[in-house]
């Protein structure tokens, strides 16, 4: 297939107090690789990688098993778990999540704002699909 086998499907960016979070999704054959950065210091936190399979509880849906890498002192780790869960799920392939967004001394507050960024960010990418 060539390059037509890899591609930037989605990307958006949403600013908030501290920032922006970026959102990117390419399409790698069948699978796809999601990239969210932002802050005041865009970098890699951690890596999550699901896998879909069907539920265990209703064969007939599609579930997702996920294994994740974070450097030491980074807290992105949840927050690419569930993602990648997620998409797995929805778009019923492989899906890997790269995810690193950072503002220093953030308050619970400014935590929950990036929260609902991401939130908004996934839940339009999960639709372009």
């Amino acid at each position: 297939m060539g390059n037509e086998s890899h591609f930037c499907f989605f990307s958006q960016k949403e600013e908030f107090s501290r920032g922006n979070i970026d959102i990117s999704c390419f399409s790698l054959g069948a699978d796809a690789s999601v990239l969210i950065s932002g802050g005041e210091t865009p970098h890699i936190g951690a890596l999550a990688l699901a896998s879909p399979h069907p539920s265990l509880a209703n064969p007939a849906e599609v579930s997702s098993t996920c294994s994740v890498l974070a450097l030491p002192q980074h807290r992105e780790d949840q927050l690419a778990r569930s993602i990648a869960l997620r998409l797995a799920a929805a778009w019923n392939c492989v899906v890997s999540v790269a995810c690193g967004i950072h503002i220093d001394a953030a308050s619970s507050e400014e935590i929950q704002e990036i929260q609902m960024v991401v939130e908004r960010l996934v839940t339009d990418a999960e639709r372009s699909r």
